[in-house]
């Protein structure tokens, strides 16, 4: 494979937006892709990682927005449950000479769609060694979260109404989510505990005023004190 040239930008998409007829997916939905980048795409079953790649494969339009190749791109899909019925072991063969396969053809986007289900550890040991020296880009979906932290450099994670562009792998944006909750709760904590003193500052204040009242009321009540005269 010749050289390729690094922060090349071979995918855009820009402010796409979809929805199917009961469901919106994406709304504004908008990034790149560079040569030589691994990026994983996480996100719970349904929550829209194979419409995405079907948007970027042109198999389906976006409602609105656009997506430009300025590339060839490879898909590799998930594996048929019925590869699997009688010999998952043959099936996870099949799935790692199909990568193989697939990794040498022209293109500079490759697409893996749950690239290592069936594969054994050894087989998953020959994948990440395959796809760590492609020369072109990786969009990885994939639910095997130690695989995609050991292979990706970038995450994409799907949440429902919302996408989060990580520049760091899964765990370390795990790492970073706990920080930035800690630091939350942090916050939390010393603005209620200042609110608390704010608070028997205020109370403190108001008995003073009241002491003050009730001895000026008491003072008034009695008059002036004149000694009497013998």
């Amino acid at each position: 494979m010749s050289q390729p040239q690094l922060n090349k930008t071979i995918l855009s998409i820009n402010h796409v937006d979809f929805s199917y007829p009961n469901r919106n997916l994406f709304t504004d939905l908008s990034f790149s892709i560079a040569v030589g980048e691994r990026i994983a795409l996480i996100g719970p079953n349904g929550i829209g990682k194979s419409t995405l790649l079907n948007l970027i494969r042109n198999k389906i339009q976006p409602d609105h927005g656009r997506i430009i190749h300025h590339g060839e791109i490879n898909y590799i899909p998930q594996i048929d449950y019925t590869d699997t019925i009688n010999d998952p072991k043959s099936a996870g063969e099949k799935r790692l000479t199909l990568i193989e396969n697939t990794i040498w053809l022209p293109g500079s986007l490759l697409l893996l769609d749950e690239p290592t289900v069936y594969l054994d550890e050894n087989n998953i040991e020959n994948l990440l060694y395959l796809l760590k020296n492609y020369n072109g880009a990786l969009l990885v979906a994939s639910h095997d979260l130690d695989f995609i932290n050991r292979l990706c450099q970038k995450t994409i994670i799907l949440q429902p109404n919302k996408v989060i562009y990580f520049p760091g792998n899964y765990s370390q944006y795990l790492e970073q989510h706990q920080i930035n909750n800690q630091s939350v709760i942090n916050f939390n904590e010393k603005r209620e505990l200042l609110q608390h003193k704010i608070n028997d500052k205020i109370v403190a204040l108001q008995q003073k005023s009241n002491n003050y009242n009730h001895f000026k009321s008491q003072k008034d009540s009695t008059g002036p004190f004149y000694l009497a005269q013998s």
